[in-house]
C-alpha cells in the first residue's frame, strides 16, 4: 500500500503536488539579505502597477 500523500490542513485539507513539496522544503529566504530585498522591491513595483499608483 502506498503512503498517504501529504495534505495541508489549512484552509484544506488540500493535496499537494509534488512540486509544491519540493518548493515547501527550501530553505527560506532570509528577510534581511539582497535576495530577500530584491524581491521585495520587484513584488512593491508590480503591486503599484496593479493599484495604479506611484507609491
Amino acid at each position: 500500500m502506498p503512503p498517504p500523500i501529504p495534505r495541508l490542513m489549512i484552509p484544506g485539507p488540500t493535496e499537494l503536488a509534488p512540486e509544491v513539496l519540493a518548493a515547501l522544503a527550501q530553505p527560506a529566504v532570509a528577510h534581511y539579505g539582497e535576495e530577500w530585498l530584491a524581491e521585495h522591491d520587484e513584488t512593491i513595483r508590480l503591486l503599484a502597477q496593479v493599484f495604479e499608483t506611484e507609491t
